[in-house]
């Protein structure tokens, strides 16, 4: 699951041209949305008896969905696909685990506080200067990334709340109704960015981001989340770091210089010491 998100970013920044992030992420939601619901179609009986309470997670969730592929992708276009996954991602487990303290009133152990600090420390890092004639790193791109962990940490909790309230058989129709949601709330730059699909690889990256990367990928998650914790599949999801760095480099050609490596390091060791003693 996580391995077929860090395709997402290479994927991106190979064949996004000029819809922009906005229209990306609205046709990623809307090919998604239309193929789970599609495929959970005889579970639609399951709606009439679902609570306001289920539609309220799931209204939310889908809010929450779009604007992080918004605010995620941005992040990739300032940052490149190998840094802006990097903070992206990173930022995930750790605001999971504040939603846990804050939200399911959970406790945070010092392991949990340590390692956030650090993981800060490698983000302030990334926003050093580099040296002269070295790349400069995009400070907005690095927000963007945090904002994007803080956003899909929400996503996460609604999703764990709507697959708790759903049966099995119905968590791929509460999941395509959430990418629904969220496909509504970009169509206006989903309708903008059309006129810019004009070539038949961006078809082709909008079917695999919506298929493969958002149906499948997804429809795993949701259905892990009922066996899990959020902040559990929160740190989970870090496993799409490998993948996303991998192709980056061997795909578009992307280096990371020594202080982003260094950043990223520091940022790994930080949710390596955070999550290890988190459930």
């Amino acid at each position: 699951m996580a391995s077929l998100w860090g395709t997402i970013g290479p994927a991106s920044e190979m064949g996004a041209g000029t819809a922009g992030a906005g229209a990306l992420a609205g046709w990623r939601h809307l090919v998604a949305g239309l193929v789970m619901t599609a495929m959970a179609f005889r579970h639609w009986a399951t709606l009439r008896r679902a609570g306001r309470s289920w539609w309220l997670w799931v209204v939310t969730a889908g809010v929450a969905s779009a604007a992080y592929q918004v605010v995620f992708l941005t992040s990739i276009s300032m940052s490149g696909a190998a840094l802006g996954t990097m903070v992206g991602v990173a930022a995930v487990p750790l605001f999971a685990a504040l939603g846990v303290r804050f939200l399911d009133r959970g406790r945070v152990n010092r392991a949990w506080m340590l390692g956030s600090a650090v993981a800060l420390a490698g983000c302030v890092l990334l926003l050093t200067p580099e040296v002269p004639g070295g790349t400069s790193i995009s400070a907005a791109g690095v927000a963007c990334g945090i904002c994007a962990g803080a956003l899909f940490a929400a996503y996460t909790y609604c999703a764990k709340q709507i697959a708790t309230r759903s049966r099995a058989t119905g968590v791929n129709l509460a999941t395509g109704v959430t990418m629904l949601v969220g496909a509504a709330l970009l169509a206006p730059l989903l309708l903008t960015g059309l006129p810019h699909l004009t070539r038949m690889s961006e078809w082709l990256l909008i079917a695999w981001l919506g298929l493969v990367a958002t149906a499948v990928a997804y429809a795993l998650y949701s259905h892990g989340l009922r066996e899990v914790k959020a902040s559990t599949a929160g740190t989970l999801s870090l496993f799409e770091l490998p993948s996303a760095a991998l192709l980056s480099m061997v795909l578009l050609g992307e280096r990371l210089s020594p202080v982003e490596w260094l950043g990223s390091a520091v940022i790994l060791a930080g949710l390596l010491l955070a999550t290890a003693r988190s459930d």
